[in-house]
């Protein structure tokens, strides 16, 4: 006896093989002993209907009938829900990406289940985890489980490779997630602008640090918290970077400084070289430049930030110059020579009133030290220098001669305010008084004298008396008389 199956109606894909009669217990057999097997297709369920018949082997002869009547039997596949598959692909962001950039399509082909499935009208869904990447991430990575768009918001400043995983779940129920699926999330670096922050305004006196060794001034603390990266960057990761100031005139007196001013990246001091003798206000902006380049739209330029250097006034002394020694003869009376050159009453930009006058440092008169030198010269004049044109002006008295160490001061109307300098000195230079030998004078007693004949060697004392060696200011001279015949 054999059996023989036959499809009647309902889905007729749910076996891989349609039932066949055979005498062996093989699919789609029913052996003697009334096992039924199957082999079913994969991810089908549903129903179908079948007749079996039961046939001998005596055949029909003379009549006879060797089949059964058919028996109807209902094949029933249950469902089994399939977990959902998909594609997905490794991807590369751009530090600082937010959820508007996330990565489209970044799973493709989403199934409910595997191909051949009849599982319409499930939702899938994804989940992903982050594991010890997940404060990379201010909020996501999430999938969509209808477009597969992979939406994201990464914390500031991450970059590298996360390696995350993701799988999709549908509401079927049952075996309703797929595996995990590894990928890999690489973050590339965006170069941040560097940046620092300024201490303000910088004020300073005129030529101030011109004087010192290098002739420059210094300001600590001028450029604080300076960076490679931004600011709020608490992982420093762009720390490598090397980094340089820029500083560039914007405004104002671009004369007040002989050379532009700069900033050392190490300490944020601030290395002014001011321009001599000048003052006014001027204003720089300042950029911070890294190495880090401008790849991916990176930047590597701080904005500029800008200060205002207020170089202050300072008075200062008046410029001057003068002629050599000055040399005279004894009585030579009024002397009145060009003798003081007045370069320059201070600063470029000074406009003073400059009075001259001369300061007696030491004198000689007659060849003695004696400081009462005023007898020299009339009226007790000390010599003098007029301020409009710089000569010399002295007038001496009759007879005296001598040497005067003095100096020239000028003296201007600006005041010493902020450290000021309004008088100048020049060198020391001597006047000199030079004596002129004048004769002798002298008188005689009786301009006739009697000798007695034969009288010898006569001593007639007094006759001649000598009234002066000369100038009542010369020094003590010998003297002596010849007579001519």
């Amino acid at each position: 006896i054999s059996f023989n199956i036959t499809y009647v109606e309902g889905d007729s894909d749910l076996f891989a093989v349609q039932p066949l009669i055979s005498p062996t217990n093989v699919s789609g057999t029913i052996s003697q002993d009334g096992t039924l097997s199957l082999e079913l297709a994969a991810n089908r369920y549903g129903s179908a209907n079948f007749t079996v018949v039961a046939q001998d082997s005596l055949g029909t002869d003379n009549g006879g009938v060797d089949a059964s009547d058919p028996a109807n039997i209902t094949i029933t596949v249950l469902f089994v829900n399939q977990p959902p598959v998909f594609d997905l692909a490794n991807t590369s962001l751009f530090e600082h990406e937010g959820v508007a950039g996330g990565v489209s399509g970044f799973a493709s082909n989403i199934s409910m289940g595997p191909v051949g499935s009849n599982e319409v009208g499930q939702n899938v869904s994804f989940e992903v985890e982050s594991g010890m990447f997940a404060s990379w991430f201010v909020s996501g990575p999430s999938v969509d489980g209808v477009t597969g768009d992979l939406s994201y918001e990464l914390a500031p400043f991450v970059n590298g490779v996360a390696e995350l995983r993701v799988r999709a779940v549908d509401d079927g129920g049952g075996a309703n997630k797929s595996e995990w699926n590894n990928f890999s999330l690489t973050v590339l670096p965006v170069n941040d602008a560097p940046s620092f922050v300024l201490s303000g305004n910088v004020t300073v006196f005129e030529n101030e640090g011109l004087d010192s060794g290098d002739g420059a001034l210094f300001v600590e603390g001028f450029a604080l918290s300076v960076g490679a990266g931004a600011a709020s960057d608490a992982l420093g990761t762009e720390s490598d970077q090397r980094t340089t100031f820029d500083v560039s005139f914007v405004s104002g007196d671009s004369f007040i400084v002989s050379e532009a001013p700069s900033v050392n990246v190490s300490d944020g001091t601030l290395i002014l070289k001011l321009a001599r003798n000048r003052f006014g206000v001027a204003t720089f902006g300042v950029r911070l430049l890294d190495d880090g380049g401008v790849e991916r739209g990176g930047v590597n330029v701080s904005d500029a930030r800008l200060f205002v250097l207020n170089v202050t006034y300072v008075n200062q002394p008046p410029v001057f110059s003068i002629a050599d020694n000055v040399s005279v003869i004894q009585d030579s009376g009024y002397y009145s020579q060009p003798f003081v050159n007045l370069t320059d009453s201070g600063s470029p930009d000074e406009d003073q009133v400059v009075s001259l006058s001369v300061v007696v440092l030491d004198s000689y008169i007659g060849g003695i030290n004696n400081t009462n030198y005023t007898h020299m010269f009339e009226a007790g004049q000390a010599p003098d220098i007029d301020d409009a044109s710089g000569n010399l002006t002295f007038t001496l008295l009759e007879g005296w001669y001598g040497d005067l160490l003095v100096r020239v001061d000028a003296a201007d109307n600006g005041g010493t305010d902020n450290g000021g300098k309004n008088v100048s000195s020049s060198a020391p230079f001597w006047i000199r008084v030079t004596l002129i030998n004048r004769p002798p004078t002298f008188h005689i007693n009786s301009s006739t004298l009697t000798f007695d004949e034969n009288s010898g060697v006569n001593v007639l004392p007094g006759i001649f008396v000598v009234d002066s060696s000369g100038s009542p200011f010369e020094p003590e001279q010998s003297i002596s008389f010849n007579i001519t015949y």
